[in-house]
């Protein structure tokens, strides 16, 4: 078994002196463009057909290699963003019940002289405060196991956030969670203060 502190995926880099000595029959081919690689391969195979040489990039070996655990890390990304948008429209879900929920108090409000604004804006400070703290305990919580992940020891590669495409995240989804409560939100600031207080 290969240590994986001197290996990666399922070989190990060394040398050309010491590729050599185990293979002799195996050559590197370095390229300036690395975007001929293909075009290169062909013509070393075309070239050397009759000795029966394959030529293949080593871009294409490690991408084929890191092929499924990607595709599995997508799988995970997509299953993170469905439950994501559930949780958005969850949202939506409880403000409108909120709305048939507080009819009366949103009466009295309203007959104590708040105005349709003030009440529409209430909503939608209630649900970005709830909001925003599940997004801060959540991206907080994420990140502190993505940091002990990677300080495990399991992966080669340093911890780094990529704060661009969090703040995006976080951004995207305080606004999303606050468009879903602004028609119920609108709705009840809508309610007359005598057709409030006569419901039950």
């Amino acid at each position: 078994m290969i240590d994986s502190k001197i290996g990666s995926l399922f070989g190990i880099y060394a040398s050309q002196t010491t590729v050599a000595a185990i293979y002799p029959a195996v050559q590197f081919v370095s390229l300036d463009d690395s975007g001929q690689a293909d075009a290169t391969t062909k013509e070393i195979e075309a070239a050397l057909l009759e000795n029966g040489v394959q030529a293949t990039p080593i871009r294409c070996e490690l991408e084929e290699a890191q092929g499924q655990s990607t595709a599995f890390l997508y799988v995970f990304e997509g299953f993170m963003a469905l439950g994501l948008i559930v949780g958005i429209a969850a949202v939506g879900v409880i403000a409108f019940r909120t709305v048939v929920e507080r009819r009366q108090q949103i009466g009295v409000l309203r007959a104590l002289g708040y105005q349709r604004a003030l009440v529409a804006r209430s909503f939608l400070i209630e649900t970005g405060y709830i909001v925003g703290l599940g997004v801060l305990s959540g991206t907080v919580l994420g990140l502190l196991l993505s940091r002990n992940l990677f300080g495990s020891g399991d992966f080669d590669a340093a911890f780094s956030v990529p704060w661009p495409i969090v703040t995006a995240i976080v951004v995207l989804t305080m606004v999303s969670a606050l468009l879903m409560t602004w028609i119920p939100a609108r709705r009840a600031a809508g309610i007359a203060p005598a057709e409030a207080l006569r419901y039950e």
